[in-house]
């Protein structure tokens, strides 16, 4: 409780210097959202819970002021996020579009940071700009901002078209878009797994992206949209960065996702499914319900597991031999999904 009421006082004392930091920590009150700590992770610092309503901080975060008050905002602006339908429209969405958002979001709740963050060290205080100062973005902020500033912008327009500059400078990161990139992989394993996905081509007719307003995942009020510059969509090197292992592999889930939803028999599956063959796709065959649902950040490694690519550790807990849990697939006919017979071990 000492540390919980640590953290009231530092967000009392930001809102009554910075207005941005204000607007996070005012919404938060109006939403009633719960601000809890707790034992998150080796590399989770933070979490927004939309079943509950809650901001989940680690632990570990409480004794520093920077860390806890650069994670609150980020998660805060996940929270803006969630009520908004950004984190939870994408489910009817097919692998790329959700893959794509789950980054947009994410390089927007780290701008939120370099916002205050920046902000704050004009009163004096640096402890959350100390924090993310070395992240990519954080000096194209600064830089953007204060140009911005001379060429005589109000502070509002700076904040806006810096945040814009900072939310693409973000992807310029392969550690930052491999570990996004991961658990983005992993949702969508676990939805596969869990059905918890619905007719994509109900959503629209030609265009993925044709309802996703990617622009809105910054929008921190009526009037200040931090991503108001950014474009509706990325290329896929900056999904994917150099990780051909992550893109073979959401690839592959794409296919098994059209498999789930349509069958083996349906000519959007058939001509996916082509398109893996004639690229080698290292995963087909892989058995996506055998996958461990706590792959979490290890995901790729476990693809690579069954994958037969790489040595399955024996942390992993499989009590089979993943090599013999490969699928050859039936013919085309066939609507069952998993009927299937297993191959010869390679």
């Amino acid at each position: 409780k000492s540390y919980q009421r640590l953290l009231k006082k530092d967000i009392e004392e930001y809102d009554k210097q910075s207005e941005y930091a204000k607007i996070f920590s005012d919404y938060v009150r109006d939403k009633d959202i719960d601000i809890c700590y707790a034992e998150l992770g080796e590399t989770t610092l933070g979490l927004w819970g939309a079943l509950d309503n809650s901001i989940l901080l680690d632990t570990s975060i409480k004794y520093s002021e920077g860390q806890r008050m650069n994670v609150f905002y980020h998660e805060a602006l996940h929270a803006m996020q969630g009520h908004s339908g950004q984190l939870s429209v994408y489910k009817i969405w097919s692998i790329e579009p959700r893959h794509a958002t789950s980054l947009f979001n994410e390089a927007a709740a780290r701008v939120a940071s370099f916002v205050v963050g920046y902000d704050m060290t004009k009163y004096g205080n640096d402890k959350i700009w100390n924090k993310v100062k070395s992240f990519n973005g954080a000096t194209d902020y600064k830089n953007a901002y204060e140009s911005q500033i001379i060429q005589g912008a109000s502070k509002e327009e700076a904040i806006q078209y810096a945040g814009s500059k900072a939310w693409v400078a973000v992807f310029d990161n392969e550690w930052w878009i491999e570990a996004c990139g991961e658990l983005a992989l992993d949702a969508f394993l676990e939805a596969i797994q869990k059905g918890d996905f619905q007719d994509y081509r109900l959503s629209y007719i030609n265009d993925p992206y044709e309802d996703i307003k990617f622009s809105e995942v910054g929008r921190i009020h009526d009037d200040i949209n931090l991503t108001r510059d950014i474009q509706n969509s990325i290329p896929l090197s900056m999904m994917f960065g150099e990780n051909k292992d992550m893109r073979d592999i959401s690839r592959y889930l794409h296919v098994e996702y059209l498999a789930n939803l349509y069958g083996r028999s349906d000519t959007e599956y058939k001509r996916a499914f082509r398109d893996l063959k004639n690229d080698e796709n290292p995963y087909i065959g892989v058995d996506v319900y055998k996958i461990s649902a706590d792959s979490d950040r290890d995901i790729i490694e476990h693809f690579n597991c069954f994958a037969g690519l790489a040595e399955c550790k024996e942390e992993y807990g499989y009590d089979f031999d993943p090599l013999e849990q490969r699928l050859s697939f039936p013919e085309p006919g066939s609507r069952v999904f998993g009927k299937v017979h297993l191959p010869k071990r390679r």
